[in-house]
């Protein structure tokens, strides 16, 4: 066992796309407009997820899909945290320097009234 890496990144290499099928009959889909991934690009990312079907078509089957699902959502959060850290510490910081400035502006009215 070892933990997935760059779940995130690796996801968003594959694109979300809608389509039709040529001839959906042929491949037992529906008819109309369909939305998914292209099995050749989630191939490239995760091979596990693709096979190909006795009829010569790829297939997209998602194995795993769960465990790398989570990790990006960790990463995501792992951000975040990171991301709301850095905010409040920049709060603060524009905190204190509007205080200084407001001292600095007291400080200056006091001089200009001697």
């Amino acid at each position: 066992m070892r933990p997935l890496e760059d779940a995130l990144e690796r996801l968003l290499e594959i694109r979300g796309v809608s389509f039709e099928y040529i001839d959906p009959d042929a491949v037992n889909e529906l008819h109309g407009e369909r939305l998914g991934v292209i099995a050749q690009e989630v191939e490239r990312v995760f091979p596990d997820w693709v096979e190909d079907g006795a009829d010569g078509y790829k297939r997209v089957t998602f194995r795993g899909f769960e465990g790398v699902a989570i990790e990006a959502l960790r990463e995501l959060r792992s951000e975040n945290e990171e991301l709301r850290e850095e905010l409040a510490a920049n709060r603060e910081a524009l905190d204190e320097q509007q205080e200084l400035l407001r001292q600095l502006a007291a400080r200056l009215e006091s001089l200009e009234g001697q």
